[in-house]
């Protein structure tokens, strides 16, 4: 069976926005696309309302392509609180958006710990940026940023997750 799971790295201030697009031909992944959403806007509301409404521009037009081939997921980072509360609540409020971006369009929605995307990808909780870049560009062949590995990271966690849910289900 063939999934489709979209990953999104949420941010909206200086940090873009990372989304990447896996397909998943049973265990096997593949990127199909990978983008950087910049966001625009003065203030944070309007660079957040900015990343959503890209990002739904991006999703939208694919997901009636890409349904009738399987099902069709988003994965996105949950924020953590950091050293600044004010940013991990923007970006809890952005990753609250991109669910909902997600549930407006049907999709199943999966929301990932970072040490479960870094654990996805590299194989340790713990790995650094330059690992998770070094390790997508290994994976999936091709050089991408940052943000864009995060994404590809996301949404192979992600996947991970929900085909585990659907074991336990059925193991119930």
């Amino acid at each position: 069976m063939t999934t489709h799971c979209w990953g999104v790295d949420p941010g909206f201030a200086s940090s873009p926005t990372g989304v990447a697009l896996v397909r998943f031909d049973g265990l096997v992944p593949a990127l199909v696309g990978a983008w950087t959403i910049r966001p625009r806007g003065r203030d944070w509301q309007a660079r957040i309302d900015d990343v959503l409404g890209q990002l739904l521009a991006l999703i939208s037009p694919r997901v009636p392509v890409l349904a009738p081939r399987g099902p069709v997921l988003v994965s996105y980072e949950l924020s953590y609180i950091g050293e600044n509360a004010q940013s991990a609540l923007r970006l809890a409020q952005l990753g609250g958006g991109v669910r909902g971006v997600a549930l407006a369009l049907g999709l199943r929605v999966v929301a990932v710990q970072p040490s479960e995307s870094k654990l996805a990808l590299v194989g340790r909780g713990g790995a650094t940026k330059q690992e998770m870049i070094d390790k997508a560009r290994q994976v999936f062949g091709r050089a991408l940023s940052e943000h864009e590995a995060d994404a590809c990271a996301h949404a192979l966690a992600g996947e991970a997750k929900v085909r585990r849910q659907a074991v336990e289900r059925s193991a119930t």
